[in-house]
């Protein structure tokens, strides 16, 4: 096709102008007006009091199309088009470029169809896939409403009000709308201005959360180290407490084994050998004026012969008393008897040994007066 307009006559609302190659769009046309510029499809008219052109029909740049030749005479010709759709245009034309029309489409699958003829014939066929049309519309709503629905099926609905313009950018394909009014401005502002509360406020929800965690956090975490620390002090005075206990029973047995004395009184061990059996033996002394009681654990033995027994002594500055308890005796004789008496300002254990030889082992606890 030349680059020249061609104008039908007859047109009553308008005129069609149909031109294969870009073309500026007509000034001061008349409402009904359709253009074909560059093989795509306008309509000058008014929707909603918005009047502009509009795309109705755009050519895809890609086409996918099938063009076969029916060489044998058949009522019935098979369309095998591999298009992948059952949604297509077609067009059949004889060997003269004549149009022929089908008594009958029958689909057969995706990528086939069968064409039925009255009469048998040979010929030409166009299939085009109609998924390759894109169709631009603008679709008037209640009045007050209007939808803009692209071809790529995203939508765009707005508050129709004065001085608003729908412009279509023919090179990004894009829909423009411009307003000398805020509506439209006011309306999605304010939903974003929601939309932005909405969000500062979940921002400020979850800042507050996680103040209020990291604070409580910080609290358990001084609590604990609190905790820890009072336990470990109180480990500290533990364990000072068993030092003491320990350094105060090292020193009683050190006090024991040095015989010195003690808070109430001392305690001392010793050894002794009696050769013969001379009664009231000296065995043990203390001073009268420093100790008022003593208490003797003894300990005889002979060869195999033992006696084993406890020794209660008082006195009372001028007498001595003595109580012998719990006398145990391994043997068939007692080895030792004992008695006490005041001398000189001492208190003397005496003994009377019954047989010769014998070894006595004392241990003495003095109580002082």
């Amino acid at each position: 096709m030349s680059n020249q307009i061609s104008i039908l006559g007859n047109l009553q609302n308008g005129i069609l102008v149909m031109n294969q190659n870009p073309i500026v769009f007509p000034t001061n046309p008349k409402i009904g007006s359709m253009i074909i510029n560059n093989l795509d499809l306008f309509a000058y008219i008014t929707v909603a009091d918005i009047t502009n052109w509009y795309p109705l029909v755009q050519r895809n740049l890609n086409p996918s199309n099938y063009s076969g030749t029916q060489t044998l005479i058949s009522t019935t010709w098979i369309v095998q088009h591999n298009l992948g759709t059952t949604n297509y245009y077609y067009q059949v034309q004889d060997a003269n470029g004549n149009t022929l029309t089908p008594l009958q489409l029958i689909p057969v699958d995706n990528n086939s169809f069968k064409l039925i003829f009255n009469t048998p014939c040979t010929g030409n066929v166009l299939v085009i896939s109609t998924a390759n049309l894109f169709i631009d519309q603008l679709a008037i709503g209640d009045g007050t409403n209007v939808q803009i629905t692209r071809a790529d099926c995203e939508q765009l609905n707005f508050v129709a009000g004065n001085g608003i313009s729908i412009n279509f950018d023919n090179a990004s394909k894009d829909i423009i709308i411009s307003s000398t009014s805020l509506d439209t401005i006011t309306t999605l502002n304010a939903t974003a201005s929601q939309l932005a509360d909405n969000i500062v406020n979940e921002v400020s929800r979850a800042e507050s959360t996680e103040i209020t965690l990291a604070t409580n956090i910080s609290s358990n975490l001084a609590l604990i180290n609190t905790e820890v620390t009072r336990a470990l002090s109180a480990e500290d005075k533990l364990t000072n407490s068993f030092n003491n206990i320990a350094s105060n029973i090292n020193t009683l047995v050190n006090n024991t084994t040095n015989t010195l004395p003690l808070t109430f009184g001392n305690v001392t061990s010793s050894s002794i050998v009696i050769t013969s059996n001379i009664p009231n033996q000296e065995l043990d002394t203390f001073l009268i004026n420093t100790y008022r009681t003593a208490k003797y654990i003894i300990q005889i033995s002979q060869g195999s012969l033992f006696q084993a027994l406890e020794l209660i002594c008082m006195h009372d500055g001028i007498n001595a008393y003595i109580m012998e308890i719990n006398d145990l005796l391994i043997g068939s004789t007692f080895l030792a008897t004992f008695d006490a008496i005041i001398t000189n300002g001492n208190f003397q254990l005496l003994v009377s040994p019954l047989l010769n030889g014998l070894t006595i082992n004392i241990v003495r606890t003095l109580i002082v007066v």
